[in-house]
């Protein structure tokens, strides 16, 4: 498929409800995901990306299934790129995408079907030219690894349902009747984390459920297991690159 015959299905905008998803899926060539209002979670079968719109998006290379979740009134636009730039293609893996200033007004004006299609040519090579200037983000984004081993997925369960669970590894360790040392293990392999960060992610996400639900700030640090609000707040920021009191806002923006 050439630029110039790009259809109007490979430029789209979707709305999302609270908790909706979308099935896993593939495509053909690779896809820009933009949460231009909300926040998104993009599973795939090594793990699960959590973005936050509007200035960043999800590279997400091409043949690789992936299923989308909105953690709150979400608005994704997607663009496919079968011309993406060689800095994003060549991982081969899900990368996170800072879109500059530029991207972000051209973004919504490609999905946006009410314009005249023959503009859209020029919009999309735009958006090609800007992504290849600024190439994947060195900054982190809310990644939640996909475990394998039996012991790790019965462990992610158990804190999924109670994320503020304050046991250490070697409780679980018992508890799974293996050892603290071979879910290290096993957490350094799959994961390339260690407990308290993987624990700290999975926390993280459970937060942001709770602020959709309109939880505070500060019971949300509290029934999610930090250790005190400051420290809720400056991963959040960390990781999502927004507060959580502007998270909480964009949960109300009309876009959604």
């Amino acid at each position: 498929m050439s630029r110039n015959s790009h259809a109007a299905s490979a430029y789209q905008r979707i709305s999302l409800q609270d908790r909706q998803s979308i099935p896993r899926h593939t495509h053909e060539v690779p896809q820009l995901l933009v949460p231009t209002c909300g926040v998104v979670g993009i599973s795939t079968p090594t793990g699960t990306w959590v973005v936050a719109g509007p200035a960043y998006a999800l590279f997400v290379p091409a043949g690789l299934p992936h299923a989308h979740l909105a953690h709150t009134r979400s608005v994704i636009a997607t663009v496919l790129l079968v011309d993406a730039p060689s800095t994003l293609t060549a991982t081969g893996e899900p990368t996170l995408v800072f879109l500059t200033e530029l991207a972000r007004h051209v973004v919504p004006a490609l999905v946006d079907h009410h314009r005249d299609g023959t503009e859209r040519p020029a919009l999309h090579a735009v958006l090609v030219q800007e992504l290849a200037s600024r190439g994947p983000t060195p900054r982190s984004c809310l990644r939640l690894p996909e475990p394998r081993d039996l012991r790790l997925i019965a462990l992610a369960e158990r804190l999924r349902e109670d994320p503020a669970d304050p046991r250490g590894l070697t409780h679980h360790a018992r508890a799974l009747a293996t050892s603290q040392r071979t879910l290290s293990r096993l957490m350094a392999t799959e994961f390339g984390l260690s407990f308290p960060r993987w624990r700290a992610m999975l926390r993280l996400a459970a937060a942001l459920d709770d602020l959709a639900a309109g939880r505070s700030v500060n019971e949300t640090a509290h029934r999610c297991g930090f250790t005190s609000t400051s420290a809720f707040i400056a991963l959040f920021r960390s990781v999502l690159h927004v507060t959580p009191g502007r998270y909480q806002r964009h949960l109300t923006d009309d876009e959604a």
